[in-house]
């Protein structure tokens, strides 16, 4: 059975990855320009920054969402923590 664990704090998941010898992860980003709806029939064009780190091990899948990250300092913080990363855009356009 695979089951997925979530995480609201960047270093919870890095203690977990590494208390799971987990050393591979994927970066995916998302950096854009998107229409929100800010209000009942109002869009807001506004920028949507967010980062989510994933790692898979034994049949569990480790996830961490980080929206308004800064995406190169927190891609440097896991490189310095030891990770390989795999970086990937999941921008619409």
């Amino acid at each position: 059975m695979q089951r997925e664990i979530k995480f609201d704090s960047l270093q919870e998941y890095i203690h977990a990855l590494h208390s799971n010898n987990i050393s591979r992860i994927a970066f995916t980003q998302i950096n854009e320009k998107r229409a929100v709806e800010v209000r009942p029939g109002t869009l807001q064009v506004v920028d949507v920054v967010i980062a989510e780190i994933l790692a898979y091990k034994d049949a569990t899948i480790y996830k961490c969402k980080i929206e308004n990250a800064d995406l190169q300092s927190l891609y440097t913080q896991l490189e310095d923590e030891g990770f390989e990363l795999t970086k990937r855009s999941r921008n619409i356009t």
